[in-house]
């Protein structure tokens, strides 16, 4: 996969704002060629990937796509027979936090793991967490999100179901996605995805977040169904930054979810 490189580069790690304010509008619209084009002109090319069977294919090598059926009640089935329920109240306290390892860094070293509080991922950047649950809040996505990190493969390298209400503006019911390393969700300071850390915290904490989730049902905010998405930040102008997220294997449009700051 061709990475889209960070024309912007941020401050250190510690650094990194942690804001729920809206931001201004991008401005990025759609052309006829299903192109991303920003206010000043910038034109982004969808990205090279493509859905066959409904696996997903970049530069040749095959991604399959999670065995798992969506249920009338919300609730998935994966193909062992497993069935993960909606998330009501889960338990997840200091757990959750070092299931993460060494990927998350707290930003107050004198709370708690237990305690509700901001962290930052190298897979998946700034994130609060809501103590006593597997409940977060992922800024680049502008979504709450519950973590299930006895589904898949257990791990974030390797791939975990995630739960979400909100990824989608507008979107009225709960989703199921998939999330894996293999799928681009690697450790920013691991640049070239070999499973050994090149960059500095710093330099990847600059690193433009971006990867593929299949969505077990989109009904509702994208007519298709399941499938697989592309999310990627898009800071190549520092005045319309922007996180979108577009439908691969044709028809598919950019949608923003939304447009924080780093």
């Amino acid at each position: 996969m061709n990475t889209i490189k960070k024309i912007v580069a941020t401050c250190l790690v510690g650094a990194v704002a942690f804001s729920l304010n809206a931001q201004p509008d991008p401005g990025a619209t759609v052309d006829q060629d299903g192109n991303l084009v920003l206010s000043d002109g910038t034109v982004i090319a969808p990205p090279a990937g493509e859905v066959v069977d409904g696996n997903l294919v970049v530069d040749g090598n095959t991604i399959n796509a999670p065995v798992a059926t969506v249920n009338g009640d919300g609730s998935i089935t994966l193909g062992d027979g497993t069935t993960l329920t909606v998330p009501d109240l889960p338990q997840g306290g200091d757990f959750i936090v070092s299931w993460f390892g060494s990927d998350f860094f707290d930003f107050d070293t004198g709370l708690a793991a237990d305690q509700s509080q901001q962290y930052f991922s190298f897979t998946l950047k700034n994130m609060y967490h809501f103590a006593a649950s597997n409940w977060f809040y992922v800024l680049e996505w502008d979504a709450t999100v519950f973590v299930d990190p006895n589904t898949g493969n257990r791990s974030l390298a390797t791939g975990v179901w995630m739960y979400t209400n909100n990824l989608f503006p507008g979107q009225t019911s709960g989703i199921w996605f998939f999330v894996s390393g293999t799928n681009g969700w690697n450790d920013l300071r691991d640049s070239d995805g070999d499973g050994v850390n090149d960059l500095s915290d710093g330099e990847a904490g600059a690193q433009v977040l971006e990867g593929y989730l299949y969505l077990a049902d989109a009904s509702g905010y994208d007519a298709n169904g399941a499938g697989w998405f592309y999310f990627s930040e898009f800071d190549d102008s520092p005045t319309d930054p922007g996180n979108f997220i577009i439908r691969l294997g044709g028809g598919g449009s950019w949608v923003e979810l939304t447009d924080p700051v780093q």
